[in-house]
């Protein structure tokens, strides 16, 4: 019995989960919606993109670059790092949504301090179809 246990185990994992301090774990599997739309926020800050659905309105994904304490995204037991648009659509896309379309917003643009460059702050909203219903 126990060698039996042992081998279900590593089909036990996170999933596609999104810890939420709010909601707590949220499957995007279990998504009921035939809809959703992921924001994606280009800024100097740690990147962090919104979910919104129905049931779930902004549900904060974090993906900073290298501080993994705060990402609270799961892919199988993997935390992983949603850093760039390519990487929300992979996640996504894996797991049963079909892309749509992405629509472009530029909100300006950040000086720091002396600094001559100025980083553009654009965000970007990403439409999947839900394919798992």
């Amino acid at each position: 019995m126990k060698k039996l246990l042992f081998l279900l185990l590593p089909l036990f994992a996170f999933g596609q989960i999104i810890v939420d301090k709010e909601h707590g774990k949220i499957d995007i599997r279990d998504f009921k919606d035939e809809y959703i739309k992921v924001y994606i926020y280009k800024t100097i800050l740690p990147a962090s993109h919104l979910l919104t659905t129905t049931e779930f309105k902004e549900i904060v994904m974090m993906a900073p670059a290298r501080n993994k304490k705060r990402m609270n995204v799961y892919d199988g037991n993997e935390l992983i790092s949603l850093r760039y648009d390519v990487d929300v659509l992979n996640f996504f896309s894996k797991y049963g949504f079909e892309y749509l379309g992405t629509t472009i917003k530029n909100e300006g643009s950040i000086s720091i301090g002396n600094n001559p460059y100025e980083i553009a702050d654009t965000s970007s909203s990403i439409t999947f179809r839900n394919n798992n219903n």
